[in-house]
């Protein structure tokens, strides 16, 4: 059975901060992020999303809101992907995303933003 929403982010909160990040959640569900990562170069807005990969060339993920509108590099810096097969993240910048309803990323290309947490750094 794949891991829900809340245990993604718990597992992500837990991975933060054992790396030394201070990590925050918001209070209000208004907001486009799911974590705010605080590091000593700013604050870094976060969606968490996660996905099984189930053996595929290529990841599909969603990079809207739930009312099907983008997310911006004025509402969010980072989507923060879990991928459970292999027990990985993937930390790749909004203006990465090119904004599309959903990304097909190539596993080839989508290597360099694997376990990179040194994107908050």
């Amino acid at each position: 059975m794949p891991i829900n929403g809340s245990a993604i982010e718990s597992l992500f909160d837990f991975m933060a901060m054992s790396k030394g990040f201070v990590v925050s959640a918001p209070r209000s569900d208004a907001s486009q992020y799911d974590r705010i990562v605080d590091t000593s170069n700013g604050l870094y807005r976060v969606q968490i999303k996660g996905r099984r990969g189930r053996g595929e060339r290529s990841i599909m993920i969603r990079v809207h809101r739930a009312n099907n509108k983008f997310y911006t590099k004025d509402e969010i810096d980072v989507i923060a992907l879990y991928i459970e097969d292999n027990n990985s993240w993937y930390f790749i910048p909004v203006t990465e995303c090119k904004y599309v309803f959903r990304v097909n990323i190539q596993k080839d290309k989508i290597d360099q933003f694997k376990n990179n947490w040194s994107i908050f750094k």
